[in-house]
């Protein structure tokens, strides 16, 4: 097993945009806990007809609401979790999520949800479009090995 293979989910998507400057503890556990998000939402159900404004108004809208509606941040978890219909579908990130929930100040980590979630969704695309661009060229050099 490489190091890589023993990252968490959310190393292994970071590490797909090296080019991004680092965060501190609590943005990067805000940032986290967005990416978990992300790749933990249903996109075959009510969301995945919405596609064109997942990105610039589901998303910051619904993390946005969800720190207004919450004042911890498993209850946020709970509450954004349910409004956009996303469950961790691994062991390794219900492990990332229940950490990251620990992992720092949670007051800090709220405020940082609250007034910096534009800018952490933007990170987070940035991010999921690095993951799905080295997931086609590994796709792409495979089926150029199999051909």
């Amino acid at each position: 097993m490489s190091a890589r293979d023993s990252d968490s989910p959310v190393q292994r998507w970071r590490a797909a945009a090296p080019w991004l400057p680092a965060l501190d503890s609590s943005a990067a556990t805000a940032e986290a806990l967005l990416l978990a998000l992300h790749y933990s939402v249903n996109f075959d159900g009510w969301i995945g007809h919405r596609r064109q404004v997942y990105w610039d108004k589901i998303l910051p809208s619904r993390i946005r609401r969800s720190t207004y509606r919450t004042n911890t941040l498993d209850w946020w978890w709970s509450d954004v979790c349910a409004s956009l219909d996303a469950e961790p579908g691994s062991r390794a990130l219900r492990r990332d999520v229940a950490e990251l929930l620990r992992a720092t100040d949670a007051r800090e980590v709220m405020d940082i949800l609250r007034r910096e979630h534009v800018a952490l969704v933007l990170r987070v695309r940035l991010i999921a479009d690095a993951v799905r661009e080295s997931k086609t060229k590994v796709q792409t050099k495979e089926a150029s090995i199999d051909a």
